[in-house]
Order: structure tokens, then C-alpha cells, then sequence
């Protein structure tokens, strides 16, 4: 594959749209869906995402509504501005506020919890947010975690932005930048702690048993954009395939 400008690649359904297949014995009629399957769909995500997990996801996906995708890899600030001016779809975020004045939404892919990572020598007890308060957590640049996050954040606690890749943050955790670094993850806590495994300082780290936040994983695009109108299709497509996905969430990619 050549490389693309803006680190694009296609992915997704690649031959064999629309047509007839025999299944049973008998002429099976095509899928709605593919029959009608418009060219690539450009689709935005973090450059910084968890691939090994997020490419399987979205081809999934995209075979399942009978599309391609035209995949850009990009900083994530980019790639939301680019779909608040309705030059794409991207896919990754979670709701807030001032995201739903301005995006439609598909309904959540999967969810994915925000946990608190601390290290084994300065080990914290979580409970409620209360049990923050005047503590520093380091959280990815540019990244939201909800109003009540939010809220807590003002009252409670202050944060320290690192950058949006894991061991980064890690290693500013360990430097005593802060006393909790916040991860998000779609599995456990033990999930968790296997990837962060094999990080430097990995092993003197531990991810504490309760979640700060878990919230819906989702496709957006601007209102009445024309990315926007392919989310019922998403929407179709995910409730299918919801059985597969889970099994993706559950795996340890």
C-alpha cells in the first residue's frame, strides 16, 4: 500500500458489494445495505488511538453496513475540527455538553472507563470523588471525561496535562508530577495493568479497582453535515454486529 497524504488507508468492505450470493440452496437476496454502498467514507481518528484494537473494530464495522473507509490518522484535535466543519466522521469521543451543540451522534460502540493508575509505593484510596480532593492527576492533553468530572475537577481536585500517548503520562506519574495518571480503557483494571506491563516503570504501577468514569464510545459527525447522514446506518450496523464487538471488547488486543 502507498502511503497517503494525512496517513490515509482504506478499510472495510473490499470486493464483492451488491452482489447475489447462494446460500441454503437458493439465490440469497443481497444485503440493503451493501447494494447501495456509497465510495469510501472518510473517517477521522486519533493518531495516538490503540490500533491493534480500533482497526479490527472499524472494519468490523464497516462490513457489517456495507462501506469502506477512507481512515485518517491524525492529532485529535484535528480531526474533531474537522468534523465540526463536516469534512468527515470521526469516531472516539464521548458526549459533553458543548459536544451536543454541535455533533449527531451514533449510538455508543462500546464503553470505555476511566481508571486511576497510581504508583505501588504511593497507593491511594478511591471510593467517591471526595476521596480526590486536593490531589493532581495527569490526563491526556485535549481529552474530556464528563460534567461531573468536570465539576470535581473545579471543586476538588486539579489536573496536569501530559501528552495523549500512555507511557508518557507514566513516566510523569512515576516523576511524582502527579499523584494519579488517568487511563481510559474498555476492559478492567487487570485489563489495564497487563498493558501497561510492559511500559518502562510498568511494573512498579497499579491500577486501582473502581473506574472514575465510564462513558459511551462513539461515531459523530456535524448536524445536518453530509457525514451525519450515515449514522442510522452505523446505528443498524452496530446493533448487528453487537455480539462480535463484544467479543473484540473482551479480548485483550
Amino acid at each position: 500500500m502507498k502511503p497517503l497524504r494525512r496517513r490515509e488507508l482504506l478499510m472495510g468492505v473490499t470486493g464483492g458489494v451488491g452482489l447475489a450470493t447462494v446460500a441454503g440452496g437458493a439465490l440469497a437476496k443481497p444485503d440493503a445495505a451493501a447494494v447501495s454502498a456509497p465510495g469510501p467514507i472518510r473517517l477521522a481518528i486519533s493518531e495516538q488511538t490503540h490500533k491493534p484494537f480500533i482497526l479490527p473494530l472499524l472494519r468490523l464495522i464497516a462490513e457489517a453496513a456495507g462501506l469502506q473507509w477512507q481512515l485518517q490518522l491524525l492529532p485529535w484535535p484535528r480531526a474533531l475540527l474537522g468534523a465540526e466543519l463536516g469534512q468527515h466522521l470521526t469516531f472516539g469521543l464521548s458526549r459533553n455538553p458543548a459536544r451536543d451543540k454541535v455533533f449527531a451522534y451514533s449510538q455508543p460502540v462500546f464503553v470505555s472507563r476511566g481508571w486511576l493508575v497510581v504508583p505501588k509505593a504511593r497507593p491511594i484510596a478511591f471510593e467517591r470523588l471526595e476521596d480526590l480532593r486536593g490531589l493532581t492527576l495527569c490526563v491526556s492533553r485535549g481529552a474530556t471525561y464528563g460534567a461531573a468530572f468536570e465539576d470535581a475537577r473545579r471543586r476538588l481536585f486539579r489536573v496536569e496535562h501530559g501528552g495523549n500517548d500512555l507511557e508518557g503520562r507514566a513516566r510523569m506519574l512515576v516523576a511524582g508530577r502527579c499523584d494519579a495518571m488517568l487511563a481510559t480503557h474498555r476492559g478492567s483494571a487487570a485489563a489495564l495493568e497487563r498493558r501497561l506491563r510492559p511500559l518502562r516503570d510498568g511494573a512498579q504501577l497499579q491500577v486501582l479497582p473502581r473506574p472514575l468514569v465510564e462513558e459511551g464510545i462513539l461515531f459523530a459527525a456535524a448536524k445536518g453535515s453530509e457525514p451525519a447522514s450515515l449514522l442510522p446506518r452505523l446505528d443498524e450496523a452496530i446493533q448487528r454486529s453487537r455480539a462480535a464487538i463484544q467479543a473484540l471488547v473482551d479480548s485483550d488486543l
